[in-house]
């Protein structure tokens, strides 16, 4: 391969235009073909270009970088040993095994191998595209370097705005072209949303032909003058963000963080800002690439401007129409979760403010708690309420008496928006779970009690909070980090962490021995029903429970789930190999459930049939459950538990 164009070649382009030129492939905005149109060029003389331009840039982030080296081993990997493996790595990820030989040997082919050493940032252009890890693991971290999720070998990952990768160990990743990324979300698509195609070539014409929700930032719609200028306004207290104009984010924002922020003030529009603070657009809800049978407007309308518990009874419905939308839009099912926990946290803020009309003004400073998968911001369409109160110490009797008819009143709205109760009574309309600062440290001590195991329940769900609502002494902020200073302080001896580690080892998920995955292991097969899985009890629960220990024993703050794993690898207190599978194992599990959930399947629940799982998809959740049992024993071990306790 040629490191250069001929400068004699017709369509010579300058090097800052073969720079633009390499972005644009990178970003997705454009494929190898239509810049070839473009420019004026041959396919073959972009190609060069790109693999040129990669090759230059790691080879500078090389140079300059002294606990690691990158190096690009060719593209067109083609019938070579590089493009068998990165062909077999493909056949055996659960979101290719759709794809047909024939298209995987074509992803191969335009496939480049990423050689990292340990501590190796990959290079931006390449980050942005799609990736396949064949070796080691691979850590995403946010603008502000916090690590928010690892990569391990075998894993897929579509192209991410707002993120970048550092091989935590050494690695070998693969560079995919930015056509892999369309096939998953084809795929997606078909499977989530009613199988509905993308509506042939012309559709696809104009999905290109704008950023991609998963791989844009806001700058590329302001530029692209699909926003208009709109002065920011300084906030006033007491005023939603509706009010003044929308959220104000940075004109690096990814356009999944400007949706987000959408839902969570309930605007029809986001501020863009520069790095100056000056405004220079906004984006709308019509803007935003989530397709119309999302109905992003209509929802951000009724987030906006509900002023009853009746205008906010088809929310739930709503959010999972969104989810919907995101998932064809390229959002991973992380991110999905997370726009539906945008939703119900702005339903609770929208209520509160409906019953504060109805129940008057409230007699102290209080904050609305959520707790478990709403707290971790991992909500699926199923999910009920979990939620609690805290509120200021001295209050009389008719203080308290208000806070029970808030805890009332709000419980049966959520359920009338579609949250249905808890189960298991975790619910601001129960004593237990309304409380002031003291009484909730009270409750903690009670939670991790030895005396008491009907209490540990308590530490399943407490344990993962968050204030979603408050003010004054009482901010979410401030009630986020007492009751986190809090629940460390409680669990910091021994003898609780060893209790909390007992409980963290009892939910055991399926044997992977041949024949007794999805079987009773107390009995003899329950038939049909026995063969079936409960993917939230027996897999999601051990690794949420997983993740929690290992943040408590490092006294850290992280509440999501893949977050908390990417943090233990990241200090080295879990390996990195076991926590990546875990983070996927998770991740897979979640979209399993979220496939049943977002289905039209009448009474789809969390349990699956194993024989009826596709053979990829059997071998990763095998893989997931002799991670978990590997993690649980690890705890076993470092907390001095006998086998079978």
């Amino acid at each position: 391969m040629r490191d250069h164009i001929d400068d004699d070649a017709p369509g010579r382009l300058s090097a800052s235009a073969r720079y633009a030129l390499w972005l644009d492939l990178v970003r997705g905005r454009v494929d190898e073909q239509q810049a070839a149109e473009r420019h004026g060029l041959d396919v073959a003389a972009v190609h060069r270009i790109r693999h040129v331009a990669e090759q230059g840039a790691l080879s500078a982030l090389a140079a300059s970088d002294r606990d690691g080296s990158a190096q690009v081993s060719g593209g067109d990997a083609g019938p070579s040993t590089a493009g068998r493996r990165v062909g077999d790595l493909l056949a055996a990820s659960p979101v290719f095994f759709d794809v047909t030989a024939e298209r995987r040997d074509e992803l191969a082919h335009g496939s480049t191998l990423v050689i990292l050493g340990r501590r190796t940032p990959i290079a931006d252009g390449l980050a942005a595209g799609p990736l396949m890890v064949a070796d080691g693991t691979l850590l995403r971290v946010d603008a502000r370097d916090r690590p928010v999720d690892l990569v391990g070998a075998g894993v897929f990952r579509a192209p991410r705005a707002g993120r970048r990768l550092v091989a935590l160990t050494d690695a070998q990743a693969v560079a995919l072209p930015s056509t892999a990324a369309d096939d998953v979300v084809a795929l997606t698509r078909a499977r989530i949303a009613a199988a509905r195609p993308f509506g042939g070539a012309r559709a696809d014409e104009r999905r290109r032909a704008q950023p991609q929700l998963a791989t844009g930032v806001a700058a590329d719609l302001v530029h692209a003058g699909n926003a208009q200028p709109r002065a920011p306004v300084a906030d006033q207290a007491g005023h939603d963000a509706s009010d003044r104009g929308g959220p104000s984010l940075p004109v690096t924002s990814p356009l999944l963080d400007v949706l987000h922020a959408m839902l969570e003030a309930g605007a029809p529009n986001a501020v863009i800002i520069d790095e100056d603070g000056s405004a220079v657009g906004s984006i709308d809800a019509a803007d935003l690439p989530v397709g119309e049978d999302a109905g992003l407007a209509s929802l951000l309308e009724t987030l906006a401007h509900a002023s009853s518990v009746e205008a906010l009874r088809d929310v739930r419905n709503a959010a999972r129409r969104l989810a919907r939308g995101a998932l064809a839009a390229g959002a991973d099912v992380v991110e999905a979760s997370r726009l539906l926990t945008a939703v119900s946290d702005r339903t609770v803020r929208v209520l509160l403010v409906i019953a504060h009309r109805e129940l008057g003004p409230a007699p102290s400073d209080y904050a609305w708690l959520v707790f478990g998968s709403h707290a971790r911001r991992e909500q699926l369409p199923s999910s009920d309420q979990d939620t609690g109160l805290v509120y200021a110490a001295g209050l009389d009797r008719d203080g308290h008496d208000w806070f029970v008819t808030l805890g009332e009143w709000m419980t049966d709205a959520l359920e009338a928006c579609g949250y249905r109760r808890c189960p298991g009574g975790v619910m601001a309309s129960r004593p237990d779970w309304r409380h002031d600062l003291a009484g909730w440290a009270d409750m903690v001590r009670q939670w991790t009690d030895p005396s008491d195991s009907s209490r540990l329940v308590g530490a399943d769900i407490g344990f993962d909070v968050r204030a979603v609502a408050g003010a004054g002494t009482l901010d979410p902020d401030g009630v986020d980090r007492r009751l986190a200073r809090m629940i460390i302080h409680t669990t910091g001896n021994a003898l609780t962490a060893a209790r909390l580690a007992r409980g963290a080892v009892a939910r055991r998920p399926p044997s992977a021995l041949w024949g007794r995955v999805g079987r009773n292991p107390l009995g003899p097969s329950l038939g049909e029903r026995g063969r079936r899985i409960d993917l939230k009890r027996d897999a999601v629960q051990p690794i949420v429970d997983i993740a929690r220990m290992h943040t408590l024993a490092r006294e850290a703050t992280e509440v999501p789930t893949g977050e908390r794993l990417a943090a233990a690898a990241v200090d080295g207190v879990l390996s990195a190999g076991l926590a990546a599978t875990l983070i996927e194992g998770h991740r897979l599990l979640t979209w399993t459930r979220l496939a049943a959930q977002l289905s039209d399947t009448p009474d789809a629940d969390d349990r699956v049939g194993w024989a009826e799982l596709p053979r990829p998809l059997r071998a990763q959740f095998s893989d997931t459950f002799g991670a978990i049992r590997a993690a649980q024993d690890a705890l076993r071990t470092s907390h001095h538990l006998v086998a079978g306790s």
